[in-house]
């Protein structure tokens, strides 16, 4: 049996070569995006914006993490995210609180009852520690933006109560007596079978005696619970929870945050990428929509939002205001090219005549 040589060329010099090749295209890339960083503290190139947007993966993760507004971007994220789960736990205590009244309702037994608070005190305990979690992601944010601490103070001062239920909902992550200041109150009303009228009422409170004979409570604490008149827990969380969402509404308006330019630039280069990328599927899908006659109105519920989809469907059908607004959405930088407006245009039995003459500059949108 002979052995057959493999005639294959060797391509290794040549994939080594459109690598450098591509590695000395990524570092002229980044300098004239530095230039611009230097000069501007932002990418006002739009041909730039536009390379950065077909750029590859590998180049466009490390662009991002050289970001000079990269860790502000992180620690702002991570104050949303605090912020979300804070509010997936009040939901959840509403939960609890509702299934409890179910079981007033229907006439559960007392011992039955114990669940419910159990469920509770879970969930307030919870709640804290959410709490506690939003208030490390703004000392993070605050590491990260030193300067608007004088403003962060000054919001601070005029929403969140320091003697009131701020603290107390802080010191309930540290209180080991957890189930024993949670109590409930229900409480019926039944009037005669024939009026036919059947009341029942029910509150998860916390337990006033409890806490104040406790010594795991500081006096700060003990203090607020002796001056409310009520205790109900949703009520107290609501209150927390109000305070701030109050905050966290105006936080970036104030201190400059929403203003910050590299930010706004941050922001922008991943609108970019996105756009881009809808474009160039948007590219394929046209293709094959076109060649097979589709109609585009069947498919439009996968691509946009219940609103958006109104504010669509508001404008006439087959119309080039409607095209535009549905561009609009996808591309708020304006990257749509001739070529994908016309098939688009094409897609939609729009003339082509009532396609704009010339394409839209680039919208910069306000961060």
């Amino acid at each position: 049996m002979t052995t057959m040589k493999n005639d294959l060329p060797n391509i290794r010099p040549f994939l080594d070569a459109m690598n450098m090749q591509q590695k000395t295209a990524d570092q002229k890339r980044m300098a004239e995006i530095e230039d611009e960083w230097k000069k501007h503290n932002e990418i006002k190139d739009r041909k730039l914006l536009i390379r950065i947007g077909y750029s590859s993966p590998e180049f466009f993760k490390s662009l991002l993490e050289a970001h000079p507004a990269q860790r502000r971007k992180q620690s702002l994220d991570n104050v949303q995210r605090a912020f979300d789960i804070l509010a997936a736990s009040r939901l959840a205590l509403i939960d609890v609180a509702g299934r409890f009244h179910a079981r007033v309702e229907h006439n559960v037994l007392k011992d039955e009852w114990k669940t419910a608070l159990d469920e509770a005190t879970r969930e307030v305990y919870t709640y804290s520690c959410a709490a506690n979690s939003l208030v490390q992601a703004y000392r993070g944010l605050l590491s990260s933006w030193p300067e608007i601490q004088k403003k962060y103070d000054q919001l601070k001062s005029e929403f969140i109560d320091t003697a009131g239920v701020i603290p107390f909902i802080a010191e309930l992550r540290n209180s080991n007596n957890h189930y024993e200041i949670i109590k409930a109150s229900p409480s019926f009303s039944i009037t005669t079978r024939d009026k036919g009228k059947r009341e029942v009422k029910s509150t998860i409170s916390f337990d006033r005696s409890a806490i104040l004979n406790s010594s795991d409570w500081k006096s700060k604490a003990k203090a607020f619970i002796s001056s409310r008149e009520s205790l109900e827990v949703l009520e107290l969380v609501d209150e927390h929870f109000g305070a701030v969402s109050k905050l966290k509404k105006v936080l970036v308006h104030r201190t400059g945050i929403r203003g910050d330019t590299a930010l706004r630039d941050l922001e922008r280069i991943e609108s970019a990428r996105k756009a881009i990328t809808e474009r160039v599927w948007l590219g394929i899908l046209l293709q094959q929509a076109i060649a097979g006659k589709l109609d585009p109105y069947e498919y439009l519920e996968g691509r946009f939002t219940e609103d958006e989809l109104k504010n669509i469907y508001s404008l006439p059908d087959h119309s080039s205001d409607q095209i535009e607004y549905m561009i609009s959405l996808r591309d708020p930088l304006g990257f749509c090219d001739i070529d994908t407006r016309k098939q688009l245009y094409i897609l939609f039995s729009v003339p082509l005549t009532k396609m704009p003459k010339q394409r839209p500059e680039p919208r910069i949108i306000e961060i």
